[in-house]
């Protein structure tokens, strides 16, 4: 069970980082490629730059996404399937008196019977 909660623990935060680096990384990228339409020829390199910088954030976070969604899946998965089998697990107790024949003489006392 703690294996499958650091699971969706690690692949909760992939994929909420991947996502916003993806929407930064798009935010730069379209910033840089309006800035090279509409800027004047001397500064074509820089906002080429920031074009290629927010294209690389955008793609890394949409790798981080990709990796970190079927991680949060497969942990949520295996957490569910734990709780089905525990709520399966037939476990009953029992408390009364239990009369015990030892030899020739008998023995009163209360017992605990745990049947799994």
């Amino acid at each position: 069970m703690e294996k499958a909660t650091k699971l969706i623990g690690t692949g909760t935060a992939f994929a909420i980082i991947g996502g916003l680096a993806a929407i930064v990384g798009g935010i730069v990228y379209y910033s840089g490629l309006t800035s090279i339409m509409t800027g004047s020829y001397n500064e074509i390199t820089k906002n080429t730059q920031n074009a290629m910088i927010g294209g690389v954030i955008m793609y890394c976070g949409a790798g981080l996404s990709a990796i970190g969604i079927p991680l949060w899946i497969a942990g949520a998965m295996r957490k569910a399937d734990i709780e089905i089998a525990l709520a399966k697990f037939p476990a009953k107790v029992a408390f009364g008196p239990r009369i015990i024949k030892d030899l020739n003489h008998y023995s009163l006392g209360l017992s605990m019977s745990i049947t799994f």
